[in-house]
């Protein structure tokens, strides 16, 4: 197995890929931006960690063989 990690814009995807190249199962955790002024955009880091440890949990619980 092989876990896959997205950090996009909006959301942290994460995906399990089996060996075959199948998908196994796939979660997000939305992401917020954050606009402090007119034409700029943030992010926190430490969100992008907090989303993909979410996100890599949700797999985790829902996996049946846990």
């Amino acid at each position: 197995m092989y876990l896959g990690i997205d950090i996009g814009t909006s959301a942290v995807k994460a995906v399990v890929v089996a060996p075959d190249g199948s998908e196994v199962a796939s979660r997000s955790q939305a992401l917020s931006l954050q606009t402090p002024r007119r034409n700029w955009s943030e992010q926190d880091p430490k969100a992008w960690w907090d989303a993909a440890c979410t996100a890599c949990g949700k797999l985790q619980r829902d996996d049946p063989r846990s």
